[in-house]
């Protein structure tokens, strides 16, 4: 085999969607490369020409907003183009999508895309799924409160059934409040209010399901539901039980686990 052909097998170039502010992501990846000895370049996607982390990219393109016309086709187009073999999502709303596609972008280009399957994405994507999920588990979950019961305490907590980044999330302290937000969140869903002590849990597995690594860290500061300062803690039940989750769960790739250890009962999951 010529030199040439064995760099080759050994190029890895990756694309990074939606990238925003993700330097740090951008760093970690040619870190990796670099003591992997492998030739990767880096490509970045934004609806912004003007994202902070696209400069940090050996390329970048700017693309159609998720689900705009153009905007799967550009994503295709980019990989055939760089010869990229990893597509990286990063932000929640262009999971659903992405999976949807996943087989025909792969057909498409020679790239895998770093996503689960559909049932893992509709699960986690709509909070009443994910509470039917935990429930037909035997996982810890704030129980539910039906949009036209009246709680017997309060406070409530109440979110969209599709949120992220914590997006209109509210502590609900009475009923004149309740029906306040009943109003102004779309599509709710009202949960039994718990506190406790908050963790993030990293964890990552590979294209089979496998877990390579669970790594929680208590929240200590936040900024739109993304941890900003963290403490990791190797709690032994936290981690045997999202070890559990993941297990019957089956993602891929990097996924993000909170939860809140209580004086009321062990672990309470929440998407």
């Amino acid at each position: 085999m010529k030199t040439g052909e064995m760099r080759m097998k050994n190029d890895i170039n990756i694309l990074i969607l939606s990238v925003g502010r993700r330097v740090e992501l951008i760093e970690c990846f040619r870190n990796a490369a670099q003591k992997l000895k492998i030739n990767s370049k880096i490509i970045a996607t934004d609806i912004s020409s003007t994202a902070p982390a696209v400069y940090f990219a050996d390329k970048r393109y700017q693309i159609p907003r998720i689900g705009e016309e153009g905007y799967l086709q550009s994503i295709v187009d980019i990989c055939q183009t760089e010869n990229v073999k990893l597509i990286v999502p990063t932000i929640d709303t262009e999971l659903k999508i992405l999976a949807d596609y996943k087989n025909w972008i792969e057909e498409k280009c020679d790239a895998k895309v770093l996503i689960s399957d559909k049932r893992v994405i509709d699960i986690c994507r709509n909070k009443k799924n994910t509470q039917k999920f935990f429930e037909e588990n035997g996982f810890g979950v704030p129980k539910e409160i039906k949009m036209d019961e009246i709680p017997l305490e309060f406070p409530v907590f109440i979110k969209p059934l599709d949120g992220s980044s914590s997006i209109n999330t509210f502590k609900v302290n009475n009923v004149e409040e309740l029906e306040f937000f009943k109003k102004y969140i779309k599509n709710p869903i009202i949960q039994e209010f718990m506190s406790g002590t908050e963790y993030t849990i990293d964890a990552f597995l590979d294209f089979d399901g496998n877990i390579i690594s669970v790594v929680p860290r208590i929240r200590l500061a936040t900024r739109a539901g993304e941890v900003l300062k963290g403490k990791i803690s190797k709690d032994r039940d936290i981690i045997d039980d999202v070890k559990r989750l993941l297990n019957v769960l089956k993602p891929i790739g990097q996924i993000t686990i909170q939860c809140m250890k209580t004086n009321k009962r062990n672990t309470v999951h929440r998407n």
